[in-house]
């Protein structure tokens, strides 16, 4: 029965970190160790010898990208399996410590971490380096197993983990540093193995930092000497797996560290060596981090993130285990209900990653159009040279003709060869790089733009000098994005040639439609009055269908009437959260809008507060919010289009008691004219509100 149990457990774990392994693109960390392990063996060791990680994980995707590819599930796949391992690791340590509820409990809360799982579907390091410390803390308990050769594992954690990530070569400072506070404790024949296996690991480590302890780089992130902020961090990572908006989980995450907290201290008035080992685990790591990063630290100075805390994490999953076992222990309903609790607040921080995780198409449809109309003799330069791993990730994963080794930063030098005729630049994130509008003025100046082709902030243009033929290079290309899910802020994207309509529809209805005189990538952008639903791009040749996820679903009648009309817009009605409130507190208010008519102006939507005479803004107007209704231009909406749009204002704190006006309206921005209801009045008075 217990064999059915692990397997169960680790195939949660398995699952887990497998499920919408695809569906984030590429990010440049994990482009880099791609473009890292296409190169030549010699090549990939010398590259990680001058950046800041060792090379052990770099040497294995290397072997793997040969053999699977380097799609988004396959590059990612390698950190999933070492992460399923760790998960099996946990299990083997908390159960050697504390038996075989403590390792079951700890391999279920291991299995739904999101910190765990997050950096388990990352094509990086870190999970590797988890497996590897997990390693080697399990072999350093058994070394207590007279005759045993787990010293053999012990060095190929110890130095796997450090091989891995440097910070990984902590795992070792923590195990010396117990085996010390211990010595008296073991047997003269665990010295004699445990003096072995370091002195193995110092060998296996010491040869790779010969190599490279002159060129590994020395900058690092701003120094931050602040250890109330990386230990609230490390809390808040192992409550709810979040490294943003710390604050907002402040009570999840007391929770969370009463329950390990008090269960650890249980463990180390039963097993003091047990619990010893699982409190350094838990205090050196941000003690660590935080003396790394302040000024005067000569090497590679690592900020505060959450990656770094991933390699300990399975020795304070194993921790939770045995908290938790312990409370069952002292008592079985305290035990059942911070299982629970746990098991709870794991699963829903589960659940809030799953849904955040989808793919974006910041680059893919933007470097398959290179790749589909660049010709291989062409030569491809991009501007904003630090985006070069996600360039060359992208275009060797389109797998065109283009040859990636054309594909260079742009510089003048580059260009003023004469044997350039014709050649494409790309820009990436260019305001990241001010440099390169003076590289893309110098090429407007000296050659012809032929093609111009837009991606939000980005984009691909052609450049030719002289004769040399311009006709339009996609008559036949045609290019389908990536994504499957667009949330508001995203765009629908299809590549078409020129001469093709384009429209988006919902239902079977036209919203919008766009015409294209030569080749270019068509986008829609997404906004937040978009209701929820499948979306469809159409053209007479191709059609590509889409979900609308995370946007307003269609609001229900609202709680006070008003059906009043404004130009193409209908304020249906409106909703306060209340209409009484103090002088510096604020108010919710809901306004509800449907459009009447297609319009092809933007209008913005006023909420004012109206009041006496308030000398400091020279107008009765005490509290205002402007901005497009629901977030939305109303050039996108289409007739029937309904939406909430919520506002808030904040009365000032010396606003006079009274009785306040609350209006609201429609007005052009860039001339101020605000439109006007059927009876001539410029705005609509929605009640009353009481400052006390």
């Amino acid at each position: 029965m217990l064999i059915w149990t692990v397997a169960v457990l680790l195939l949660l774990a398995f699952g887990s970190r497998v499920l919408l392994l695809a569906d984030q693109a590429v990010w440049w960390d994990e482009a880099w160790s791609v473009w890292t392990a296409l190169q030549p063996f010699a090549d990939v060791t010398e590259i990680t010898a001058r950046d800041v990680h060792p090379p052990l994980y770099q040497w294995l995707l290397f072997l793997w990208v040969r053999l699977a590819g380097i799609s988004e599930f396959a590059i990612r796949l390698p950190s999933v399996y070492a992460g399923v391992i760790s998960v099996a690791l946990i299990y083997a340590l908390a159960r050697r410590i504390g038996g075989v509820r403590a390792g079951l409990l700890a391999a279920l809360l291991a299995s739904i971490s999101t910190l765990h799982i997050a950096w388990s579907q990352e094509a990086r390091m870190y999970a590797l380096a988890a497996t590897f410390t997990a390693l080697a803390a399990y072999a350093y308990l058994r070394l207590d197993v007279r005759g045993s050769r787990w010293w053999v594992l012990l060095v190929i954690g110890g130095s796997g983990a450090a091989l891995s990530q440097y910070l990984g070569g902590l795992a070792l400072v923590i195990l010396n540093l117990h085996w010390l506070l211990t010595l008296r404790q073991r047997p003269l024949a665990f010295h004699r193995r445990w003096l072995l296996a370091m002195m193995a690991c110092v060998l296996l480590v010491g040869l790779w930092m010969l190599f490279a302890i002159g060129l590994i780089r020395t900058d690092g992130g701003p120094a931050v000497f602040d250890p109330l902020f990386v230990f609230h961090l490390v809390a808040t990572l192992f409550a709810v797996g979040q490294s943003a908006f710390l604050n907002d989980y402040t009570v999840i995450t007391l929770v969370v560290s009463a329950i390990f907290l008090v269960g650890l201290g249980l463990l180390l008035r039963a097993d003091r060596r047990a619990g010893l080992l699982i409190l350094l685990a838990a205090l050196l790591p941000p003690l660590a981090v935080t003396l790394l990063s302040v000024p005067f630290n000569p090497f590679y100075a690592p900020a505060p993130e959450e990656r770094y805390f991933v390699i300990f994490a399975p020795l304070v999953l194993a921790g939770f285990g045995l908290a938790l076992d312990r409370l069952f222990l002292l008592s079985r309903l305290l035990g059942a209900l911070a299982a629970l609790t746990l098991l709870l607040i794991y699963s829903a921080a589960l659940l809030d990653r799953l849904d955040a995780r989808y793919y974006r198409d910041d680059y893919a449809s933007l470097m398959a159009t290179v790749s589909a109309l660049a010709s291989p003799d062409e030569p491809v330069f991009f501007a904003s040279g630090d985006r070069y791993p996600l360039v060359y990730y992208h275009l060797e994963r389109a797998a065109g003709d283009i040859q990636v080794q054309n594909v260079q930063p742009l510089s003048a030098a580059a260009l003023e060869s004469p044997d350039v005729p014709r050649f494409w630049l790309v820009r990436i994130e260019a305001h990241l790089d001010s440099a390169s509008d003076g590289f893309v003025a110098w090429a407007d100046a000296n050659y012809t733009r032929a093609l111009d082709i837009p991606v939000d902030y980005n984009g691909l243009m052609l450049y030719t000098r002289g004769s040399v033929d311009v006709t339009d290079p996609g008559a036949d290309v045609w290019i389908m994005s990536p994504a499957h899910e667009l949330r508001p802020g995203d765009e629908a994207r299809m590549g078409v040639p020129g001469g093709t309509t384009v429209q988006l529809l919902r239902d079977g209805r036209v919203l919008a439609e766009d015409y294209a005189d030569s080749w270019r990538l068509a986008a829609f952008p997404i906004y937040a009055a978009f209701p929820p639903g499948d979306y469809t791009l159409l053209t007479h040749a191709q059609r590509q269908t889409f979900r609308v996820a995370h946007s307003q679903p269609a609001p229900t009648n609202p709680p006070e009437n008003v059906d009043t009309l404004l130009g193409p817009m209908r304020l249906l009605g409106y909703e306060l959260d209340r209409a009484r409130l103090r002088a510096g507190e604020s108010l919710a208010l809901t306004l509800y809008w449907r459009a009447d008519e297609r319009h092809y102006a933007n209008y913005t939507v006023f909420a004012q507060l109206v009041g006496p005479f308030n000398p400091t803004t020279d107008s009765p107007v005490w509290a205002q919010h402007d901005g497009y209704p629901a977030d939305t231009p109303t050039s996108v909406w289409w007739p029937g289009l309904t939406a909430a749009d919520a506002r808030q204002l904040t009365v000032p704190a010396d606003a006079p008691p009274g009785d306040y006006t609350l209006i609201a309206g429609l007005y052009l921005l860039d001339t101020g004219e605000r439109l006007l209801t059927p009876d001539g009045a410029d705005h609509i008075v929605l009640g009353r509100v009481v400052v006390e």
